[in-house]
């Protein structure tokens, strides 16, 4: 029985391109479609400037759920517009949970009081039902947390407070 050089080339290629189109589809997944937390807080914080409620309870994890009317409604944190509204820092993931830091300009009025004009907060993502979700409890938790710490570090051990 003699093989056809032809077909042996024809299924050669067929599985070459096989191969490419699986590695570009896991290159498309890992990289654009995948579930990160950085993601997730950046979706979050645009669907906030957009008021788009629907996106945003799209990445809010279930308890956060009933938040989501306070966070594009006329209590919201302003966020400014576009891209440079905010800077989105890299995730500290521990198992199912991530904090994923925040930086955002200051308004003016604000900035001239502050060092650096900026203002950084850190949110608390969860991995719900395979994919990464902020949970607004825990950020505020984590938030209040931050700024206490902050307080405190104000004032250094053996020296006195300052006077009222």
């Amino acid at each position: 029985m003699h093989s056809n050089p032809r077909s042996g080339r024809a299924a050669a290629a067929v599985l070459v391109i096989i191969a490419i189109l699986a590695i570009a589809g896991g290159a498309l997944w890992y990289f654009v479609l995948r579930s990160t937390p950085e993601k997730a807080v950046a979706t979050m914080l645009k669907a906030m400037q957009e008021g788009d409620q629907e996106t945003l309870r799209s990445v809010l994890t279930e308890r956060s759920q009933s938040f989501a009317s306070m966070a594009t409604g006329p209590m919201s944190m302003p966020l400014g517009e576009g891209d440079k509204a905010f800077t989105i820092g890299a995730a500290e993931v521990e198992g199912e949970q991530a904090r994923v830091p925040v930086t955002f300009p200051l308004p003016e009025q604000v900035s001239q009081m502050s060092e650096t004009g900026m203002v950084d907060l850190t949110y608390v993502v969860h991995r719900e039902e395979g994919k990464w979700k902020v949970d607004l409890e825990d950020t505020f938790k984590a938030m209040m947390s931050d700024m206490m710490s902050g307080i405190g570090n104000m004032v250094k051990p053996g020296e006195p407070e300052p006077a009222p």
